[in-house]
């Protein structure tokens, strides 16, 4: 028998390395910024980052999964792109951190057509209730963000 939770909290661990990778894209552009409206804007989203993979490591806990079985899975997973800096970076990051954020604002979406039913059954219909609800949040959370990309790119 498929055990759904374990499907969830696998396809899960694509997005927490998609969220770390955002950040260590955002970490790297800022190195090579000083414009405070740029550092308002994507510290800003390298802060909620944060934020999304601890609401991932909570949806990992409520399916009852050991959450450093979770990370070290994720990182064994995980490749981080290298850059090379030349006169075009900004905008080519400004282009990375944007497909990250409309990619996990798909991925979050699609998440959110797992039928979790079968969550409700196995874990109770309150932890269905809180995963939907966290997917929905990432999902506002990531067009906001993508959004917010758009705005620094007409600027730049």
């Amino acid at each position: 028998m498929v055990d759904f939770g374990k499907v969830l909290v696998s396809l899960l661990a694509r997005a927490y390395i998609a969220e770390f990778s955002e950040e260590e894209v955002i970490s790297e552009t800022l190195t090579q910024i000083s414009d405070a409206r740029f550092w308002d804007s994507l510290f800003g989203i390298l802060k909620d980052s944060e934020i999304h993979r601890q609401m991932i490591e909570e949806i990992v806990n409520l399916l009852q999964f050991d959450i450093k079985d979770f990370k070290e899975y994720s990182v064994r997973s995980a490749s981080v792109k290298s850059y090379e800096f030349s006169d075009e970076f900004i905008p080519r990051m400004l282009d990375e951190i944007l497909k990250l954020e409309v990619w996990s604002a798909n991925y979050y979406s699609q998440l959110l057509k797992f039928d979790l039913s079968t969550i409700s059954r196995e874990y109770g219909e309150d932890v269905a209730d809180k995963i939907k609800g966290t997917l929905q949040k990432l999902v506002t959370w990531e067009k906001k963000h993508a959004e917010a990309v758009r705005k620094l790119q007409d600027e730049f």
